[in-house]
């Protein structure tokens, strides 16, 4: 019996370890999200105080202002994203349903041109919120075409 009681009270404690550890790995990467995302915030508000910073990205105004858009425009949209990226992030979703709001954004000309041209692949790592963006325009332009 006291054989019995020893192991049940190992892996009560070995369970509770376990979770104790996951719980740990759980809590720094929500920190680390927040810390990245509290940077990124300072970065695009740097962008729309001093646009010049675009062309460190290897992004010129120039081309910008080609395709109809201002350093705002993108600022704007690059932290929409980021935003988007966050939320989904945080609730460690592996496949994204994007919202009715976040589809409007995405049909718009400006935010089409600004994913296409400039953000996907520069400014923004892969995840699974840029996936369903990539997504979303490929099967819009597969409806499209048929």
């Amino acid at each position: 019996m006291n054989f019995v009681v020893s192991l049940a009270t190992t892996a009560v404690a070995v369970f509770a370890a376990i979770v104790a550890v996951y719980s740990l790995l759980q809590q720094r990467k929500e920190a680390q999200l927040v810390v990245n995302t509290h940077f990124l915030n300072d970065k695009i508000r740097m962008l729309v105080e001093h646009p010049e910073l675009i062309e460190l990205h290897g992004i010129s105004r120039a081309e910008l202002a080609q395709q109809g858009l201002t350093e705002v425009e993108l600022a704007y949209i690059l932290n929409s994203i980021f935003a988007g990226q966050a939320f989904h992030a945080a609730g460690q979703v592996r496949r994204v349903k994007l919202s009715p709001y976040r589809v409007a954004m995405l049909e718009t000309g400006k935010f089409e041109t600004a994913w296409k041209n400039f953000i996907r692949g520069r400014l923004t790592m892969p995840s699974a919120y840029s996936a369903a963006i990539d997504r979303f325009y490929a099967e819009r332009d597969k409806a499209r075409s048929v």
